[in-house]
């Protein structure tokens, strides 16, 4: 945790540059479990056709939706 309130708001005024690098790793580890769990998401629903329908229709409707929307009335 954070010691005072000090370190938290000036984490680089000493030019640490570890405090960069531990975030960084930390951004790299909620972005990489993000695309796992979103890919375990598209093969859950790639391998049941009753969620693979309902899916498909909703993504062609926000594309055919987005293109309306781009193209105008």
């Amino acid at each position: 945790m954070v010691e005072s309130v000090s370190n938290a708001v000036t984490p680089l005024a000493d030019g640490a540059t570890g405090t960069i690098s531990a975030g960084l790793t930390g951004v790299q580890s909620v972005v990489s479990y993000l695309f796992t769990e979103f890919g375990n998401l598209v093969t859950t629903i790639a391998s049941q056709p009753l969620l693979l329908l309902p899916v498909g229709v909703f993504v062609c409707g926000a594309i055919i939706g987005l293109a309306k929307r781009l193209i105008g009335r």
